[in-house]
């Protein structure tokens, strides 16, 4: 392991999640998910410019939190990626994926929402 590893890495990545064992919860509080995510996001930032990197969210898939999530790191400026689109193939079935193995999905609205936001992209 390099002695000063923020020298070797090209940018920051994190996971975060709406309260990772109540899942269910995200969908009637879309306003608490998107207050949490902005505020992790904005965090992030902050270490992120210490260091004079980039940062990306790179895992934040629950069901019901993909949007709100996505809409909010996205308006703080940060990058995202959705880990985990395909639902109910290993032990995160049960909250994680927009999409079941056959193509249909689990929410369109979610759907459109992300393909949205990934078609508008992070303003400079």
């Amino acid at each position: 392991m390099p002695a000063d590893l923020t020298r070797q890495e090209a940018a920051l990545s994190y996971h975060s999640y709406y309260h990772y064992s109540h899942w269910r919860d995200c969908g009637a509080n879309t306003t608490d998910v998107r207050a949490m995510q902005s505020q992790a996001a904005t965090a992030q930032l902050a270490a992120a410019a210490k260091l004079d990197k980039p940062v990306v969210l790179s895992e934040f898939g629950q069901s019901d939190c993909y949007c709100p999530a996505a809409e909010a790191v996205q308006a703080a400026g940060v990058g995202w990626f959705a880990w985990e689109l395909i639902n109910d193939h290993d032990q995160f079935g049960a909250f994680q994926g927009l999409l079941f193995a056959n193509g249909t999905a689990r929410s369109e609205k979610e759907v459109a929402c992300l393909r949205q936001l990934a078609a508008t992209g992070v303003e400079e």
